[in-house]
């Protein structure tokens, strides 16, 4: 009897692990191929977007903005704010002259010139965040370091959205709804945290010659050598805020994802960092029976 139930046992722990796919961690791809098995009519894509390259490289990979046009609804992390949200959140920061010398400043107002950006001046008048500050110097830095995408672009999402809005195709933001914690789209970090990122990348900028992610960050990005760790827990899981932003928000966004990819044709962007890892939402969205697929691109830059 006994050796019976382990022989059904173990046939059922086979049934239940053929029902899932097996994602490949290193398919060389920045988009997949989703379909529901209970519905196989409706084809859906996901792409991992790295927030920092748009259009550029978006028509460099053959046959993905066709896929976007053909779909019946884009759906993205958050659609764009209104104006009134935006002035709220320039409303709510520190001047930056309580988080970086004199001396400092007139070396950020340099390297912001520099790059045609505002100066120093405008941008603190405006209550520019140092978030985005530090965005801006993350952005060009990596730009200027990585030979296959000089120059700094508006960010994949909003370059879909906008084919989108301009095709008329519906758009959905898997963040409405959620309450967010404040500061968490900071990545964790508190202002005088990103003023010494800020300070290490500008200040000290012999950081580049030897921070190897840094110079290649956006080089492997574009080049689509991605390792999404489908076995692996997340490398921040130990990190409240980027457990939040990434883990609790993939757990909010399953509540909603699936029944869209099971009832249209979608086309999906959200960060690459939330595709990968067992907790990601491929490795998610296998589990419940959806079919994964990386999807072959042929890249021309």
């Amino acid at each position: 009897m006994n050796k019976l139930i382990l022989v059904f046992s173990l046939m059922f722990l086979a049934i239940g692990l053929c029902g899932q796919s097996v994602l490949p961690d290193r398919p060389n791809t920045l988009v997949w191929e989703v379909t529901s098995k209970k519905k196989p009519q409706y084809k859906s894509y996901i792409i991992g977007s790295n927030h920092l390259y748009g259009e550029k490289l978006l028509n460099s990979l053959r046959g993905v903005k066709d896929l976007i046009l053909k779909s019946d609804l884009v759906i993205a992390e958050s659609l764009p704010k209104t104006n009134e949200e935006r002035q709220l959140s320039f409303d709510q920061k520190i001047p930056y002259n309580t988080l970086f010398s004199n001396q400092e400043i007139v070396i950020l107002d340099s390297f912001l010139t520099t790059h045609q950006i505002a100066n120093i001046k405008a941008l603190d008048s405006a209550h520019f965040p140092v978030s985005r500050l530090l965005y801006i110097v993350f952005s060009e830095l990596t730009a200027e370091n990585n030979s296959d995408l000089q120059q700094l672009e508006e960010a994949m999402d909003n370059v879909i959205v906008r084919w989108a809005k301009d095709a008329n195709i519906p758009l959905v933001g898997l963040d409405s709804g959620m309450t967010m914690k404040k500061d968490v789209l900071s990545l964790g970090m508190e202002d005088i945290q990103m003023a010494e990122a800020i300070r290490s990348f500008v200040i000290s900028p012999s950081l580049l010659k030897t921070d190897d992610s840094l110079r290649n960050i956006g080089g492997r990005y574009a080049r689509m050598e991605i390792d999404y760790s489908f076995k692996s827990k997340p490398v921040y899981i130990e990190n409240e805020s980027l457990r939040y932003l990434l883990v609790e928000r993939n757990k909010y966004w399953m509540s909603r994802l699936p029944d869209y990819l099971s009832n249209k044709n979608c086309f999906v962007v959200i960060g690459i960092d939330h595709l990968k890892y067992k907790e990601g939402l491929l490795a998610s969205l296998s589990k419940l029976g959806f079919n994964i697929r990386p999807v072959k691109l042929s890249l021309s830059l």
